[in-house]
């Protein structure tokens, strides 16, 4: 014998054809429309089961009409069932409960009937089904997309850039496409709990649902019910089911944010690279004649011929010079306020400058001598200071536009990016030492015999012709070994007019190129900085590390004219006239004064020396420019700031969970759709319009009491449910699992039997059965279907 809900099939009399017989919903020919009124004392079980077996009875008893109709009124029994206890405003006047007529002796009961008119399942080649599948896999591909962008972190190089996308735009596309998949998300999620919970209602022997387990669609798309009508995660928030339907809420509330956390394009620090860069070269170190002659002026050629270039040249000494040597000197005053510095050279400001108005230069010491021991040495003042500075091309070669470099402005402006280069580094040498005047003589043109044609007026462009030109050697000092005159060094004192006061130092002041540093460049769109790391361990873009040929220590002989050009502008020479000029008596009183202790001069930590102030004023270097430029090529590391993926904050990385949680419950709605429901839909009766059409049509009972009016509460909300179906009229209809084995409209106890218990309890051999409705066999299929991914919901 199958199965009860297997055997249910339509009744007809014995002599009607079962093979020819066309099947109607109703169990009945068309004519058949009259109301049929049942005793149900007067039939007997046998009766039922005659009927059950398509037996027909000659004559039927009194009060009755043959069965075939579903459309029926049900007369009560003499005997009055017990009933539950039913709150006083549910109750009739005759004090009987309002929703319970059926159990009256004078009123009939009208037994649902709601023939169903399409399949239970959806064709796979229809709207819903295939909708579903689309967003499905639109929702698992779109999740996996953000996924790996998310932790892959890519550098949009096109977003920013005057021929790509702009910022705002990206980010719109990409909070667009996330609200999408959210959309999408949401969609498939809850029509996955809907089949679930279909699919286990309508499954023999399933544990059926419960009004809490029909919530969780509720909790996807208004989160927040959970925390309004929290009663309900206490009954299923710990299933398996429930858990999906959980991270599924969490998902749908913060995909959209973590999409923006990060996945929308943020402008972020990018890793550092190792590149070329290639920079336009068309002059030599230190060549005044190129640096006059691109110096920007409206005077032109024709109206100064000869003066035009160099009067432009020494106002841009002035101008350069003096403004960085106030600047540096306000940094040493606003240091000294708040502490006292350190006399060792290494920890003191170095020298500064700007360029471009908008670009600060800072140089860095290198070959530090301590002035102490070397006063000691020589038995008087001696200061040796070098000062390296950064390649003044680095920014030209980063505006270039062959080294594809995004500036600042093309990134709306918050865009930045750092520059290590590997290049040669301009270097300055100052080294002063402490004279009398005595000492001071032989270079000192009024302390030489017949100096009386001495004229401080043409002094500096037209020197007396007394003065020997030729290669002789002439006039030694008694520092010739320490400045290096004298043909054992090959180089000439340069002689002065005359001196001015008691005490005296004599500097000297000389450039080379150095391989000891490299030249970082940081821009940004507040401004840039340029300047110089030298003898820094591990700084694996220190030039001398790239160029193994370079020979260190050569100096620049054109750097005479550089800086003979540069102490005219600024008046260093003024002390010919015996001027008394401000440049000049700053930079006396930075004179290291004699420390008793030491028996020496040693550098003051209130005040910076003689060297350090000429090295910082005297540089112009990084304002070169190039006339007729060839590239050349140089390493170096780049780190741009572009937009990118990825979180910008560590905090932001706990929103990778959303993103990973995303993926994979779409995957699994996505796999269950294809291999559990095979691309089919069966009807959702989770959505409230199926529940309501399916609640309305279904036996009473008493497991929501008090519930019509304010809804489950408690102990209700987990009562598990099951969907039935009455094969004979094609019905379907959902009522208590407690219930099963209760009539419908009497309560267990009377003896009575429903037309759905009684329908459920037949067993009958199928053969005997006439053929079923397409609906009826749909349940069939749908309820002993069990599969291996169905025991974990």
């Amino acid at each position: 014998m199958a199965d009860s809900r297997e055997s249910q099939h339509s009744l007809l009399p014995e002599e009607e054809d079962l093979v020819s017989q066309p099947w109607h919903p109703l169990g009945r020919s068309s004519s058949e429309d009259d109301p049929i009124f049942i005793d149900r004392e007067s039939f007997s079980d046998s009766v039922f089961r005659e009927v059950g077996l398509g037996i027909s009875q000659p004559s039927p008893p009194p009060g009755t009409l043959p069965r075939g109709k579903r459309d029926s009124y049900l007369s009560s029994g003499t005997s009055q069932p017990s009933q539950p206890t039913t709150p006083g405003f549910l109750k009739t006047p005759q004090e009987t409960p309002g929703l319970s007529p059926g159990l009256s002796q004078t009123h009939p009961v009208h037994l649902p009937n709601c023939p169903t008119r399409e399949s239970l399942f959806k064709r796979r080649i229809s709207w819903i089904p295939v909708t579903i599948l689309i967003l499905a896999f639109y929702a698992t591909c779109g999740a996996g997309t953000y996924l790996v962008i998310a932790i892959w972190g890519p550098r949009w190089k096109s977003i920013g850039s005057t021929s790509g996308t702009a910022p705002s735009t990206a980010n719109l596309l990409c909070a667009f496409f996330a609200k999408t998949i959210e959309l999408a998300y949401v969609t498939i999620c809850v029509a996955f709990l809907g089949q679930v919970l279909s699919r286990r209602a309508l499954t023999k022997n399933s544990r059926g649902i419960s009004l809490a387990d029909m919530s969780m669609r509720t909790w996807i798309m208004q989160p927040g019910s959970m925390i309004v009508h929290w009663q309900t995660l206490r009954y299923s928030a710990l299933t398996f089911l429930g858990m999906i339907a959980l991270v599924a809420s969490f998902v749908a509330m913060l995909y959209t944010t973590a999409a923006e956390a990060l996945v929308s394009p943020k402008l972020i620090m990018g890793p550092v690279e190792d590149i070329q860069l290639y920079g336009q070269v068309s002059a030599s170190f230190a060549n005044t004649i190129y640096l006059e002659r691109t110096c920007q002026t409206p005077i032109s050629v024709q109206m100064d011929p000869y003066n035009r270039n160099l009067t432009c040249f020494d106002l841009e000494h002035v101008g350069s010079a003096y403004h960085n040597y106030q600047q540096w000197i306000s940094n040493w005053a606003g240091l000294v306020e708040e502490n006292p510095l350190s006399d060792n050279l290494y920890r003191r400001p170095p020298p500064t400058g700007s360029i471009w108005d908008n670009t600060t230069v800072i140089g860095a010491y290198i070959e530090i001598q301590n002035m102490t021991e070397l006063s000691k040495k020589h038995g008087r003042f001696v200061q040796n200071v070098t000062t390296a500075f950064p390649h003044g091309n680095v920014p030209r070669a980063a505006f270039d536009g062959i080294n594809q470099i995004r500036q600042p402005v093309d990134a709306s402006g918050g865009g930045k990016y750092n520059i290590e280069a590997a290049v040669p580094s301009p270097a300055m040498n100052v080294l002063c030492a402490g004279m009398t005047a005595e000492e001071l003589a032989p270079i000192v043109y009024t302390a030489w015999p017949n100096s009386s044609d001495f004229n401080a007026t043409t002094w500096s462009v037209k020197p007396s012709s007394n003065i020997p030109v030729n290669t002789t050697w002439y006039n030694s000092t008694v520092v010739d070994d320490l400045f290096g005159f004298g043909e054992k060094y090959g180089q000439q004192p340069r002689s002065s007019g005359r001196i001015s006061s008691p005490e005296y130092v004599l500097c000297a002041i000389r450039a080379k190129e150095t391989g000891k540093c490299s030249t970082s460049y940081r821009a940004a769109s507040s401004g840039a900085v340029l300047f110089a790391n030298c003898d820094e361990d591990g700084n694996k873009y220190q030039y001398n590390k790239h160029d193994k040929n370079f020979k260190e220590g050569i100096w620049s002989a054109d750097y005479k004219n550089v800086v003979g050009q540069w102490a005219s502008s600024v008046s260093l020479g003024s002390g010919i006239t015996g001027a008394d000029a401000s440049s000049e008596r700053l930079i006396m009183q930075m004179m290291p004064s004699y420390d008793n202790a030491t028996d020496s001069y040693s550098l003051s930590p209130q005040l910076p020396s003689i060297g350090e102030a000429l090295s910082g004023w005297n540089y112009s270097g990084a304002n070169d420019m190039l006339d007729e430029p060839v590239y050349q090529h140089f390493p170096a590391a780049l780190q741009a700031m572009v937009y990118a993926s990825g979180e910008t904050e560590k905090w932001q990385g706990i929103f990778y969970v959303i993103l990973v949680f995303a993926f994979l419950t779409s995957a699994i709605v996505f796999v269950f759709l294809i291999f559990e429901a095979r691309g089919h839909q069966v009807t959702d009766f989770t959505e409230p319009q199926n529940l309501f059409a399916i609640a309305v049509n279904s036996p009473l009972t008493t497991r929501l009491d008090g519930a019509c009016g304010c809804g489950p509460v408690g102990r209700q909300l987990k009562e598990r449910w099951y969907i039935g179906m009455e094969e004979e009229d094609s019905h379907f209809y959902i009522r208590a699992k407690a219930d099963k084995d209760s009539p419908y409209g009497f309560p267990s106890d009377t003896g009575k039997t429903s037309g759905y218990s009684r329908f459920d309890n037949l067993e009958v051999e199928e053969s005997s059965l006439k053929p079923a409705s397409p609906a009826a066999n749909d349940y069939r299929r749908l309820s002993r279907q069990t599969s291996w991914l169905g025991r974990f919901y």
